[in-house]
């Protein structure tokens, strides 16, 4: 089985949603469930979801990472917002 994980967010610090997202993964990814991990980033989010990405990959997850919209910064920062990703999303999703 495959899925495909849309996160906004892959930052540790924000925890709530997006930790429990990435242990569900892990766990997905450890139960058989194969999973693609899509996300929006800005350079200064590098360091941060590192750590992260490297995490999924070594359990065996696809994980896609898209620029965030240059504006208006701040939504496209706290929600994850990518063009890229949008279409990347409408082209790799099943109808």
């Amino acid at each position: 089985m495959k899925v495909l994980q849309v996160a906004m967010r892959l930052d540790p610090a924000i925890g709530g949603s997006t930790a429990s997202t990435i242990s569900n993964i892990v766990a997905e990814q450890r139960s058989g469930i194969h999973n693609t991990v899509v996300f929006a980033a800005g350079t200064d989010d590098d360091l941060r979801t590192r750590p992260v990405v490297t995490r999924l990959r070594s359990e065996g997850a696809r994980v896609e990472r898209f620029p965030h919209v240059p504006r208006p910064a701040a939504a496209s920062a706290q929600f994850g917002l990518s063009r890229s990703a949008a279409r990347w999303l409408a082209h790799n999703l099943p109808s």
